[in-house]
């Protein structure tokens, strides 16, 4: 599952707001469109409905995972790592071995 917050600027707009050339966003990254989070949404939430989603629409049995990695560049909380804040979906399955991995752009 993927999930894509909900809110975006057009590279276009962002190109013109940057003072950058035109199609530096689009032509040269390849983006029509940026999303960013809103004051409704974070990066666990985010995960949170795509971990749920795997559950509802394919399926998923959390009684079965026994493993949990989540790819990031950002966390919410430096002391915490994202895959507790994902840990309550699965219920009495507390036993799932996993790590958060941070990369930036590679996450």
């Amino acid at each position: 599952q993927i999930v894509f917050p909900k809110t975006y600027v057009a590279q276009s707009d962002l190109e013109l707001a940057d003072g950058v050339g035109e199609g530096k966003y689009r032509k040269g990254l390849g983006q029509e469109n940026m999303a960013f989070t809103s004051d409704r949404e974070d990066m666990p939430s985010l995960a949170m409905t795509a971990v749920q989603r795997l559950f509802d629409r394919d399926g998923v049995d959390p009684a079965r995972c026994g493993r949990l990695e989540v790819g990031t560049e950002t966390l919410i909380d430096k002391s915490k790592s994202t895959k507790s804040y994902l840990m309550p979906l699965f219920g009495n399955n507390s036993a799932i071995l996993g790590i958060d991995t941070i990369n930036a752009c590679y996450g």
